[in-house]
């Protein structure tokens, strides 16, 4: 419809915008355009209303801000591929609600550090919405492209390691003991981890420390006001397809266990409560019984109970009682 246009502009008469107007058709129109009995079009106008008539149903529907709600970030998308692909919906709203928008991108999301962070402190509008993703992206990516050096770094001492595990192998003196002669199989010890409650779990790395001090907020809250102080996480050693997808670490930023599960990161805090820089997330225990003094009973009772040989003798009488015996003298 360009070019009818652009001759209209320019004044053309109507029967050379009838005879230019196919050339700029292709497809179904065309097709349509060829179906026309001679001598059924009289004007350019008549065409164009006969043209918007047949082709309103190819028109495609209008869509609201209600529509957006339907985008969810996929399994294992990133931050920065979900919201581009947000965008681009939201651009075919017309009149966007930005509140709509803002609710749908955040309900979208998967359990992230993002989430976290809206959940935390709401947007101001959906441009602070976008700039705070943007950052998380970032931080997605480099995260990423830590993980991707050091699976090269550890693949390329995998591929050493043969070679010297042979050296010392050649090394090693060699065993004393007779031929025929078998030494006894020492089962290895269970591992054992400790849990949240500070109990012991089997079939896990243990933890640094043989005991933690209570924490009067969650290890998730914890992390969020002291991240800073924290080094950055090792990698997790669980092979990521037999991970639990439906648990996320904030501290490892990928899922497999809870934050509150994490052993790292409650080695870490620990590290940091003996330095004494967490001394306010310590959970003060309360004093014990034998503590507490000891209850005086009511003063009827103290009364009741006092003897009165119990009482310390106030003074001395000295008394003389009766007279000399008969037939005594008095010296």
């Amino acid at each position: 419809m360009v070019l009818p246009t652009l001759m209209l502009l320019h004044g053309a008469p109507d029967a050379i915008l009838c005879r230019a107007f196919p050339s700029t058709l292709k497809g179904a129109a065309r097709n349509w355009y060829s179906a026309l009995k001679p001598g059924t079009i009289f004007s350019f106008d008549q065409m164009s209303h006969q043209f918007v008539a047949h082709f309103v149903s190819s028109r495609r529907p209008r869509k609201g801000s209600e529509s957006l709600i339907n985008i969810k970030q996929r399994e294992g998308e990133s931050i920065r591929a979900y919201i581009n692909r947000f965008n681009i919906a939201a651009l075919e709203v017309r009149n966007l609600d930005q509140s709509v928008a803002m609710a749908a991108l955040k309900g979208g999301l998967q359990k992230n550090d993002l989430l976290y962070s809206l959940e935390k402190k709401y947007p101001r509008d959906f441009a602070d919405l976008l700039a705070r993703a943007e950052g998380y992206a970032r931080a997605e990516e480099a995260f990423k492209m830590k993980d991707e050096e050091t699976a090269r770094e550890r693949q390329a001492g995998d591929s050493s390691k043969p070679a010297v595990e042979k050296r010392l192998k050649e090394a090693r003196p060699r065993s004393r003991s007779p031929p025929g002669h078998k030494r006894a199989h020492t089962p290895p010890r269970a591992r054992r981890q400790r849990s949240p409650d500070n109990r012991f779990r089997r079939g896990s790395p243990p933890g640094k420390f043989r005991s933690y001090a209570p924490l009067n907020a969650s290890k998730a809250q914890v992390l969020m006001e002291v991240r800073e102080l924290l080094p950055r996480p090792e990698r997790m050693r669980t092979h990521p397809g037999k991970r639990n997808p439906n648990k996320f670490c904030l501290y490892h930023r990928d899922h497999g266990h809870d934050t509150e599960e994490c052993i790292q990161l409650q080695d870490e805090i620990e590290e940091l409560i003996r330095r004494g820089r967490l001394d306010r997330f310590i959970r003060r225990r309360p004093e014990g019984r034998g503590d507490r003094p000891r209850a005086l009973p009511p003063p009827e009772l103290q009364k009741r109970e006092e003897q009165p040989g119990d009482r310390p003798p106030i003074g001395t009488i000295d008394s003389v009682a009766g007279g000399p015996q008969e037939g005594a003298g008095i010296l």
